[in-house]
């Protein structure tokens, strides 16, 4: 895999958890107590914490999650 490779990888894994966070945040924002979608912004605000995304990339997470965040506002 070469190294132009690995960063599209990296940036379609990113680009699924912001997709994934911005449909939570729909479904929550008609029922709050949606269980499911609790559960997935829980998952990706761990994964953007997490040493998985350290290892992924250099960008600070609690911007990338600040940044998420204003985009579903």
């Amino acid at each position: 895999m070469t190294e132009n490779t690995m960063k599209l990888l990296v940036a379609a894994i990113i680009d699924r958890a912001i997709k994934d966070w911005k449909k939570a945040d729909t479904q929550l924002s008609e029922n709050p107590a949606y269980r499911p979608a609790l559960q997935t912004k829980r998952e990706i605000s761990e994964f953007f914490q997490g040493d998985w995304f350290d290892f992924l990339c250099d960008i600070n997470p609690d911007y990338t999650k600040l940044h998420v965040q204003e985009m579903c506002s």
